[in-house]
């Protein structure tokens, strides 16, 4: 429990914890602040506690885990320096990978090796300007699974700031079934 970490002497930032009892039988999340109180020779003597109630919060972070989660396209959001920091379930299926072996690691991950060092500098390019680019929008790009195989993608990105840190969303869709309409209606028209 949080008072007694506090009693033991750790100082406790923003830990949420969720209660239930009779009275509030759908639960509510808290978030908790605690200071150990020290006596005169640093013995901890008790801790001040301050709880707050960040329920509403929480249910509006799960709406939008819940949106981000059912898009039909693959979502990945990138830190400035090129670490995937969050996938969702169609970016992993997408790809191939499970989310642990996305997040933490290089968005070039998932760009074939021959495009990686320009992806690289096209990644700098657009965190400096940060402008919005449409999915589908400019360019063909390749993606890498984790099996090695390529694939055709379409690529939008967004920048966002949060908390004065730079970010982009990438969002990602598999092309290979559009590409092979658009072969499909070139080859039947040029027949004709």
């Amino acid at each position: 429990l949080p008072l007694a970490r506090a009693i033991r002497g750790e100082t406790l930032d923003g830990v949420e914890i969720f209660i239930r009892n009779h009275r509030i039988p759908e639960g509510r999340w808290l978030s908790v602040n605690g200071r150990p109180v020290r006596g005169e020779e640093g013995a901890p003597l008790g801790g001040v506690v301050v709880f707050h109630d960040c329920s509403d919060r929480r249910r509006e972070q799960e709406r939008v885990r819940a949106v981000v989660e059912s898009s039909p396209d693959g979502i990945l959001m990138v830190n400035q320096e090129g670490e995937i920091i969050m996938a969702n379930s169609e970016a992993q299926n997408i790809f191939g990978y499970k989310r642990h072996e996305l997040v933490g690691q290089l968005i070039e991950i998932l760009v074939p090796d021959r495009f990686r060092n320009g992806h690289r500098q096209h990644r700098m390019k657009f965190m400096a300007q940060r402008h919005v680019r449409p999915i589908g929008a400019h360019h063909d790009f390749v993606g890498r699974r984790k099996d090695g195989s390529e694939f055709p993608v379409e690529v939008g990105l967004r920048p966002i700031e949060l908390q004065g840190q730079a970010f982009s969303i990438t969002t990602v869709r598999d092309a290979t079934e559009r590409k092979g309409i658009e072969r499909e209606f070139r080859a039947a028209h040029e027949i004709q």
